[in-house]
């Protein structure tokens, strides 16, 4: 018995998925390139000076997560998980 050629079959799959898949993506960009241009077209020109502003003010609240009264934390010790120890410590 011959081995089955693989890579031909993935190639096969690959096809097969990419005809099946193709008319939505087409549909999905043509959507996308339509709220761009009424978003565009709703907006209008724009000074230079707008999306300077518009970049300082997404670079400094980026900045807000590392600050130290921030309620997020990356080490599960917030007060999300001190109310889930509480809770489960008076379940005993």
């Amino acid at each position: 018995m011959a081995k089955p050629d693989l890579r031909a079959r993935a190639r096969e799959l690959r096809e097969m998925s990419e005809a099946r898949w193709a008319p939505y993506r087409a549909a999905r960009d043509a959507k996308r390139e339509e709220v761009k241009r009424v978003a565009a077209a709703e907006i209008g020109a724009m000074a230079d000076r707008e999306p300077h502003i518009a970049g300082v003010t997404l670079y400094w609240a980026e900045g807000t997560k590392d600050k130290p009264h921030s309620r997020r934390t990356l080490s599960g010790i917030g007060p999300t998980s001190r109310a889930r120890r509480w809770n489960t410590s008076k379940r005993r």
